[in-house]
């Protein structure tokens, strides 16, 4: 049974003044609303999908309570870091502590984008991973072509600083 119907716009506009108006008061007052405006449906969401992503790796972490990012972010130690976010997300992951590939969702009231990512990864898996993608650019770019024909992209922040080898630019 589905249980999502959408972030409705009032939820979007309502992200959109929590991070504009950055305000303990105004996210105090609006708690209610956006647990139920947002919140709400990313959980329904999240337990929508989860009977095919657990048919799919039955060691995936499928708990809404656990996936969901929160609008009040915790900002300790983060001197430029907003404290109210008009964004919010689920990642959908395995759980430990070793690299492990991820599925994410975001929506915000300007975009929303979903992926594939890698989490808990270090420096020498990330570069292991970009040898592997600077030796076999011919056959990751023939892979990704069907998928660009659909519309998707392959995108990701940017290296704080550049690395010796590793993944430049688009694949080709």
């Amino acid at each position: 049974m589905l249980n999502f119907n959408g972030i409705e716009p009032e939820g979007l506009w309502l992200l959109a003044e929590n991070r504009l108006k950055e305000s303990k008061a105004f996210y105090d007052e609006n708690k209610g609303r956006l647990k139920i405006l947002v919140s709400e449906p990313m959980s329904a969401l999240v337990r929508d999908i989860t009977p095919m992503m657990s048919r799919l790796d039955r060691h995936m972490h499928l708990n809404p309570d656990g996936s969901i990012s929160k609008i009040k972010s915790d900002a300790r130690g983060a001197k430029d870091r907003p404290l109210y976010r008009d964004k919010v997300w689920f990642m959908l992951r395995r759980l430990g502590g070793m690299p492990v590939p991820g599925l994410w969702f975001e929506v915000s009231p300007s975009y929303y984008g979903y992926g594939l990512c890698v989490l808990n990864s270090c420096p020498k898996f990330m570069q292991f991973f970009r040898n592997h993608i600077d030796h076999s650019r011919r056959a990751l770019g023939h892979a990704l072509r069907p998928a660009e024909s659909f519309g998707f992209s392959v995108g990701g922040e940017e290296y704080k600083r550049p690395k010796k080898s590793g993944l430049k630019g688009r694949i080709s």
